[in-house]
């Protein structure tokens, strides 16, 4: 089974850093950013992002890849578009990254300079490890006056270099960094923007989703310039949030989007919805990690924005997004609860094929996903065989088992490494997830399969983050295993065979958020899982044949 859409062009654009000189030269006096309650224009930017490029070019970065360790704000934005200008190759990191991945990343890509927020004294270790430039991020160029003719720089980039290498988050292994070309990134935004139905004469984006991630950069980060449509921007932090929601009544907000886990939150702990106004809200991309059907019908109805949400599905090697659920259509689920990513973007070619990678399947038969596509990165930095490994023919071995059903619709089951088997039968360890967030005393779920010590079959654990006076009660720890067993089998699936219940923060995940499955299987199976409350799937049986039936006299 394969779907393709017709091919995009770039309008115009030869590279990224080419967004800010035209737009500059275009609309210099056009609000570009609202960030921090100050509203930058897009001369505000292309002066930083100016300042930047003359700093780079003075430490001989031109040509090399340079670190962009900041959160988000304008600042991110001057040095992602200064180290294009100058020529060199941006690199965003988390600024919560560790110790020992901001130098493994320094190292990897042979970093020219480490961009940080000044005073920053987390990333000294790798600066002193590898010897590194270290850049503080410039605050005063904002109050410089622009006396060049952004019409006039010759200093937009080179088509040669990539636009921008973004490490991958490492829950399936150890990080790679995608090499994402100029064209890429603009024919990805340009095929996307289509199926958003972006209006630059009408809309407002606003985002809290970190720069430094594919998302957030490509999505909120460049899709605004692209097409010179303001951009109201938040920090990464729980109290954004909050802003975030006000803010897209005060500024009249139309385009915006986050994870599963950020809508999820937003039903969890605003209490008075009334008290915020999305009433202006065309669209709500909603990717990055599994899109569930309950978080996304109780966000919609909660700040009455019906058919607003919009699943996604992409990855980093796509350089964003692959398939969204179009403008105007409410999201699909299917009968077993799936919910559909929507249909691949302008440019996109989904083939779904067996186990051995070289079969097309019949609609709605699950397999591995590949896509071809001009958006498909050109291969991991420095890495060959890794390269060769994924990328054959044209396409790119995703990695992701799911299927598109017979009007094109795409459903993804999960990472063909963390899915469960039983019976010969393949599930999704996102379905069980899923049930045990219902909970409300369940703050966190990951399901994994480990090997049985007694062989046989595959153990399944469910292992579940709960409060600590949750924790210290084992009647009420019972009754969530025995929920979430009961629900599962309900539900025409099956049973964890184990349920462990420890603290929030023991579940292994990303620096996005992203649960670290690989990671959870080792840390049980080396016993190096948090001290925890543990029942056996035969046990709660046991316990459910010796309950006394309602009215029988015990």
């Amino acid at each position: 089974m394969s779907v393709e859409h017709s091919k995009p062009d770039c309008a115009g654009f030869a590279t990224v850093g080419e967004l800010i000189v035209r737009r500059a030269a275009e609309h210099p006096t056009k609000i570009a950013v609202v960030w921090e309650e100050a509203a930058y224009t897009y001369a505000d930017l292309l002066c930083l992002s100016l300042h930047y490029r003359d700093v780079l070019r003075a430490r001989g970065a031109a040509g090399r890849h340079v670190l962009i360790v900041l959160d988000n704000g304008m600042p991110f934005l001057g040095a992602f578009f200064g180290a294009s200008l100058c020529g060199a190759v941006p690199v965003p990191v988390s600024p919560k990254s560790s110790l020992d991945r901001l130098s493994y990343i320094a190292e990897d890509c042979a970093a020219a300079a480490l961009i940080v927020a000044p005073g920053e004294t987390r990333q000294d270790g790798a600066l002193q490890r590898g010897g590194f430039s270290r850049l503080d991020c410039c605050l005063e160029a904002f109050a410089c006056i622009l006396d060049t003719d952004p019409a006039e720089l010759d200093g937009i980039g080179s088509t040669v270099l990539p636009a921008f290498v973004q490490y991958t988050s490492g829950s399936t292994g150890h990080s790679k960094g995608v090499v994402i070309s100029h064209r890429a990134v603009l024919e990805n935004i340009r095929a996307f923007s289509d199926a958003m139905a972006i209006d630059p004469e009408h809309d407002v984006f606003a985002s809290m989703m970190p720069l430094f991630h594919d998302m957030g950069l490509v999505c909120f980060g460049l899709a605004p310039i692209y097409h010179a449509v303001p951009l109201v921007l938040y920090r990464q932090e729980a109290l954004s949030l909050y802003r975030w929601l006000e803010g897209m009544g005060i500024h009249g907000v139309t385009v915006s989007g986050g994870p599963n886990t950020l809508l999820q939150l937003a039903t969890r702990v605003v209490h008075t919805p009334e008290t915020y106004d999305l009433s202006t809200l065309r669209v709500m991309v909603c990717g990055s990690e599994p899109v569930l059907a309950d978080t996304v019908r109780k966000f919609e109805m909660l700040f009455g924005v019906p058919g607003r949400v919009k699943p996604a599905y992409g990855m980093a090697e796509v350089t964003l997004c692959a398939t969204m659920t179009p403008a105007g259509e409410p999201f699909r689920v299917a009968p077993d609860g799936v919910v559909s990513c929507g249909r691949p973007i302008n440019g996109v070619r989904i083939e779904v094929r067996s186990d051995d990678r070289r079969t097309p399947v019949p609609p709605s038969i699950s397999g591995e996903l590949l896509i071809a596509s001009a958006s498909v990165m050109d291969g991991y930095l420095y890495k060959p065989e890794e390269t060769r490994a994924v990328l054959h023919d044209g396409y790119l071995e995703t990695g992701d088992v799911g299927y598109i059903d017979d009007q094109g619709y795409v459903y993804i089951l999960g990472r063909s490494k963390n899915l469960l088997v039983r019976g010969g039968e393949k599930y999704s360890p996102h379905d069980i997830e899923a049930l045990a967030l219902k909970l409300p005393e369940v703050r966190h779920c990951a399901v994994v399969s480990v090997p049985a010590q007694s062989g046989g079959d595959d153990l399944v654990v469910a292992v579940a983050e709960v409060a600590k006076q949750t924790l210290r009660d084992p009647r009420v720890l019972r009754r969530l295993a025995s929920e979430i067993r009961t629900q599962a089998l309900h539900d025409g699936r099956f049973s964890p065979d184990r349920f462990a219940f420890v603290l929030p923060g023991s579940i292994p995940v990303t620096e996005n958020g992203k649960t670290r499955h690989a990671s959870l299987r080792q840390l049980w199976s080396r016993g190096e899982l948090p001290p925890g409350p543990v029942f056996a799937e035969e046990e709660l049986t046991a316990a459910e044949r010796h309950r006394p039936m309602q009215g029988a006299v015990a």
